[in-house]
């Protein structure tokens, strides 16, 4: 859980993104069925868009909508899989 949250504490800073990232996938390998896994996986999607790489995040989008269908990002990530 405390990846995750160091994940949540670097968004949280100006810049802190990319160390966010490295944060939300070391949880994501250590737990990928932690309490926190739909939350870490769905910021680092929404990240990973945000910095212009919705390519990348298409397949992210695509794994949060098998394993968290009804998750708090599935709009994010159903919007995301629209995007041309």
């Amino acid at each position: 859980d405390a990846l995750y949250l160091l994940g949540r504490v670097e968004e949280a800073k100006d810049g802190g993104g990319a160390k966010a990232l490295t944060w939300y996938e070391e949880y994501l390998a250590s737990a990928p069925r932690g309490a926190y896994a739909a939350e870490a996986l769905g910021r680092k999607m929404t990240l990973t868009s945000e910095t212009g790489k919705a390519e990348e995040a298409r397949p992210m989008a695509e794994e949060y909508l098998r394993r968290f269908p009804r998750g708090s990002y599935a709009g994010s990530a159903r919007a995301l899989l629209r995007l041309p």
